[in-house]
């Protein structure tokens, strides 16, 4: 029979491959261990870099929905505005048209009380300058022209003006 005999040569042979393979592993541990550390040092800045920009998407939309609500606002109180402009102006252009109706009705009545147009007289034209008054292509002269002026001027009428009317 055959027996192994004890080899101390072999044996430190053995201790040395072990000591070298362990260190080895332990090396090998230690470097798995810093690559860990690494990639969750890089989480945790992803995380950091997510989390921010969550916040800034989050913080921009929040800007971006008050912008809105500043925007809607403003467009309100320019539409309220425009509501009130659009009556104020109805309410000048009843004013004027009240105005007219009134200037042609006086008008009418003077000159058909002075003669210068016909009781039945369906138009009127006016025209107005600095020198001269014309009813209907008649001048009018001295106090009558005086008259005229005067009224004309009570209803804001000034020289260079043409007033055009009809009967109804």
């Amino acid at each position: 029979e055959h027996e192994l005999a004890f080899d101390p040569d072999l044996d430190v042979d053995l201790e040395q491959r072990t000591a070298m393979e362990v260190e080895r592993n332990q090396r090998q541990a230690e470097r798995i261990q810093r690559e860990m550390e690494h990639a969750q040092r890089q989480a945790e800045r992803l995380q950091r870099e997510r989390e921010g920009a969550l916040r800034d998407r989050e913080l921009a939309q929040r800007e971006q929905a008050h912008i809105q609500r500043q925007i809607e606002a403003e467009m309100r109180a320019r539409e309220h505005q425009m509501r009130q402009m659009e009556a104020q102006l109805q309410q000048i252009e009843r004013q004027v048209n009240r105005r007219h109706q009134e200037l042609r009705h006086v008008l009418w009545h003077e000159l058909t009380a002075d003669g210068l147009i016909e009781p039945g007289e369906s138009r009127l034209r006016i025209k107005v300058t600095e020198d001269v008054i014309r009813i209907n292509g008649q001048k009018l002269k001295g106090a009558q022209e005086e008259k005229y002026r005067a009224l004309l001027r009570r209803f804001d009428i000034v020289p260079d003006s043409t007033l055009d009317f009809e009967e109804d």
